[in-house]
């Protein structure tokens, strides 16, 4: 494709004429094979759409709102020039207008990630001002939208939030709808901000059964990283209390792995003699990670435990402990004839994290088995860039 055909496409566009779409979706999906067309026709649409924009036409702003929303290589570089004039809005507007210039965000949300720098501008100026109006819009947006991109913007801004409106910061992680994204940021920025201090709110948040699972998991890793008494003693309360689903005690077991604390063995040793095999799993694995080597005799018995995922468990655990000789048993796992022995398998090479392994498990990228196949790159992507 040569330039006078982007630059007739680009004419025939610009009178209103569709049929040089074809055309420009086409020279803008060559970026990385041939710049020149790319660069052509990026150049045109985007003053194009910009003259749109900027016109006050309100005709002319709804028919590049429209083909925004067409979804190709054109609707991106439309979708590029509304973002930027939103960010450009948020910059200009006073700082009592700041609401208001959320209350306009809120109806550009479907534009995706072309706004995202609008709502990131937004939320650091509300947060810069010390105010605590301000910082409660950004608390309250970031609880309302199941948007990964707005719950990110707020979080971000968040970390800068005095600390004289600190509780606003745990209101946020108590109400965040959007907790895959902004709730382990939000606890982040609690142990990072607050240390010690975090630890009451983090244990209210934790003890809530009403809360949703995923927060209080959160809770939980942030208390382990803060470690010390009070922390590990709700976290080894919380693991040891009966009425609570397993999934949340196994995840506990695992966090308390991450105190690398010897006030945790009781529980641990506890419960890698569980009857119930998740138990002695995630147990020995958090053994791992606490990585005392006088704890290989005891995790040496689980290598003949009644179900292989234990065994394979310890055996990483040991190598973890400094037993190399105990790979040989994973790397036989790996030639096992059922898909899910091979997928924990991997999954234990990972927790290694030794490159070593990688000529053991690059051959598993070629399994017949799809799960097995996307598990082994991501272990030799993981491990291999460490």
């Amino acid at each position: 494709m040569d330039v006078h055909h982007v630059e007739v496409a680009l004419q025939r566009f610009k009178g209103g004429s569709r049929d040089g779409r074809p055309v420009l979706n086409e020279a803008l999906a060559m970026r990385r094979d041939d710049r020149e067309p790319w660069a052509t026709a990026h150049r045109g649409l985007e003053e194009y759409f910009c003259s749109l924009y900027e016109g006050n036409d309100d005709a002319a702003v709804d028919a590049l709102t429209r083909d925004a929303r067409l979804g190709d290589e054109v609707a991106g570089v439309a979708k590029e020039v509304l973002g930027a004039r939103l960010t450009r809005m948020v910059d200009a507007a006073e700082v009592e207008g700041l609401p208001a210039a959320c209350r306009t965000l809120q109806s550009w949300l479907w534009l995706g990630g072309a706004c995202y720098d609008a709502w990131q501008r937004l939320f650091q100026r509300m947060v810069a001002e010390h105010r605590a109006d301000f910082a409660q819009i950004v608390v309250d947006e970031l609880a309302r939208w199941r948007n990964g991109m707005v719950a990110f913007a707020a979080s971000e801004a968040l970390r800068s939030l005095p600390r004289e409106l600190g509780h606003l910061l745990i209101r946020a992680l108590r109400g965040c709808e959007d907790e895959e994204v902004a709730g382990p940021f939000l606890s982040d920025l609690l142990v990072e901000n607050y240390g010690r201090g975090a630890v009451r709110p983090l244990v209210k948040i934790l003890r809530r059964q009403s809360r949703a699972r995923v927060g209080r998991m959160y809770a939980a890793e942030a208390l382990a990283r803060i470690g010390g008494k009070d922390a590990i003693e709700e976290l080894v309360a919380l693991a040891e209390d009966e009425d609570e689903s397993r999934g949340i005690r196994c995840f506990v077991l695992d966090c308390l792995g991450l105190t690398h604390s010897r006030d945790c063995l009781p529980v641990l040793i506890e419960y890698v003699e569980h009857w119930d095999y998740p138990y002695r799993l995630h147990a020995v694995a958090a053994m791992g990670e606490l990585g005392f080597p006088d704890l290989a005799p005891g995790i040496e018995l689980l290598l003949s435990d009644a179900e292989v995922n234990v065994r394979l468990a310890a055996a990483a655990t040991l190598v973890r402990l400094g037993q190399q000789e105990r790979l040989a048993i994973l790397y036989g796992a790996l030639k096992s004839s059922d898909a899910l022995v091979r997928l924990e398998a991997l999954k234990n090479l990972s927790s290694v994290g030794l490159p070593s392994t990688l000529t053991s498990v690059a051959p598993l990228c070629q399994d017949s088995d799809a799960a097995v196949r996307k598990v082994a790159e991501r272990v030799m992507a993981e491990v291999g860039g460490r």
